[in-house]
């Protein structure tokens, strides 16, 4: 029977980064996003996000990482310009700030339902 071997491979600090990068997330506080938010300002990148629902729990685990949450979208909260806009699921095209990421041809990811 072959024997499998396991590799440690380090997370890199975030003073080894190369390229921190400035990522805003649409809709930050579900709790998937806002933890990926959470885990992207470890990696050493700097994290903003808006949404329409800003409550307890997600708002308050936000805030105390230090991360900035705009409550309701405005194209404006996509100034300066970030480096990647992240789309939550349950953000719908016509969101203005979904919309003027499009417009600007911003790098974008966004997660299908």
């Amino acid at each position: 029977m072959k024997k499998e071997r396991f590799y440690f491979i380090p997370h890199p600090s975030p003073s080894s980064l190369i390229f921190p990068m400035h990522y805003h997330l649409i809709g930050i506080c579900g709790t998937a996003m806002a933890s990926l938010a959470g885990m992207l300002q470890a990696s050493g990148h700097k994290v903003t996000g808006s949404d329409e629902k800003v409550y307890p729990p997600m708002s308050t685990m936000l805030a105390s990482l230090g991360i900035p949450v705009t409550q309701g979208y405005d194209a404006a909260h996509l100034t300066p310009s970030p480096d990647c806009v992240i789309i939550g699921n349950a953000i719908p095209r016509g969101n203005v700030e979904v919309e003027e990421t499009l417009d600007q041809k911003r790098l974008l990811h966004h997660r299908r339902r």
